[in-house]
């Protein structure tokens, strides 16, 4: 796989063919890249922050979408210099979990994990203490043994 790394300054070309959305034009015959864009950050090896000029708005992109620019004069870029130095990458560290005194939270991954307790009555037999297997939670009656109804013997 062939990468080109850019640094800080760098002039690129950013791809935008099939991202513009145009009226009363033939898009096959439009422009595949914008720019000179210079790189004024870096997030990782592959992401860039690119900006076209020194009040212009900054776009990340990835380095899939720019190609190096070439020019017969070379270009101002001192701004780009100085706002990489304004701006630098911080890594967010992660949410604090909350520790808390009551029971433990059931979230979207475990929740259907949970096996139904099972109680024992005064005559020895087990009932489930769920709710939902109990009582019908629409009519409030006990659920059926069976969902299929039983036939007797096929007299109709």
């Amino acid at each position: 796989m062939h990468q080109i790394h850019y640094q800080v300054g760098d002039t690129v070309w950013h791809l935008v063919k099939g991202t513009k959305r145009v009226k009363n034009r033939v898009r096959k015959f439009l422009p595949s890249y914008e720019g000179p864009y210079m790189v004024v950050g870096l997030l990782d090896d592959m992401v860039y922050r690119i900006q076209k000029s020194e009040r212009a708005k900054v776009k990340v992109v990835h380095h899939d979408k720019l190609k190096p620019f070439y020019s017969r004069t070379p270009l101002d870029n001192s701004w780009a210099f100085q706002s990489a130095e304004e701006w630098s990458a911080v890594e967010v560290p992660p949410p604090a979990a909350d520790v808390s005194t009551d029971d433990t939270d059931i979230g979207p991954l475990n929740l259907w994990d949970t096996q139904p307790e099972m109680e024992v009555t005064a005559a020895g037999d087990l009932q489930s203490s769920h709710p939902s297997q109990t009582v019908c939670p629409d009519c409030s009656h006990p659920p059926e043994s069976s969902a299929w109804p039983q036939l007797d013997g096929g007299q109709g």
